[in-house]
């Protein structure tokens, strides 16, 4: 999921209409083992908005027993919500990976537009000690076709898409511009997915950990 926006004045019909989704996937191959929230969690930032978010959070946890992760948005930050994303958004950190036997996760802080050199140094560290097959999770996308809402550094971008082609990333997932755009970048593809608020989109990601092959699909909850 991206760009939930907690804090918009909007009907919780839309959760209730994921929950039904997932009610009606339960016990099959299609339900989720995992759930990324890809930023922009909440609107403005504040303590009630990030509240808003943990109990939702908690039904998936608790009635579905979903594994959670977060990475931070540009919105998260406002009004210094930074503070209030490490106390409500697990893993509390963000910039972290996490793996399975064959994949690695990169979840990236990207919400101010930029990476920066240090976080820069740790994900190429990382990776190029990393052997798995990647898959990366950006707020804001390396590329878009809305000139002003991809990553503000062009040299930085550059070097960043060059480290993902040397080193096994086979997609990276964004949020932040709340409509799907998907671009081959080399070795791998870029994907934006539409706003779980503005779009009633979600997205699914199926991996073979054997073959390595992704599947993605948006859905639109009905």
């Amino acid at each position: 999921l991206s760009d939930s926006h907690f804090g918009v004045n909007k009907k919780n019909l839309l959760y209730e209409k994921l929950y039904n989704y997932l009610d009606s996937v339960k016990g099959t191959a299609d339900f989720p083992q995992i759930l990324v929230f890809l930023g922009d969690i909440t609107d403005t930032g504040s303590r009630e908005e990030f509240e808003q978010f943990k109990t939702f959070v908690d039904v998936l946890k608790s009635k579905y027993n979903i594994r959670v992760y977060n990475l931070l948005g540009n919105h998260d930050c406002y009004n210094s919500g930074w503070q209030n994303w490490k106390t409500f958004c697990y893993p509390h950190e963000s910039l972290y990976k996490f793996e399975t036997d064959n994949i690695s996760f990169y979840c990236l802080d990207s919400a101010s537009g930029v990476i920066g050199k240090k976080q820069f140094d740790i994900i190429k560290k990382s990776m190029e000690m990393d052997k798995k097959s990647k898959i990366v999770f950006s707020h804001i996308p390396l590329y878009t076709s809305r000139t002003l809402f991809g990553m503000a550094d062009s040299y930085e971008r550059n070097r960043l898409i060059d480290l993902f082609n040397r080193n096994n990333v086979k997609m990276v997932l964004s949020g932040h511009i709340h409509c799907s755009e998907s671009f081959s970048m080399g070795a791998f593809y870029q994907q934006s997915i539409s706003s779980f608020l503005y779009q009633d989109t979600f997205a699914v990601l199926k991996i073979n950990e054997t073959s390595k092959s992704i599947f993605f699909e948006e859905k639109k909850l009905k």
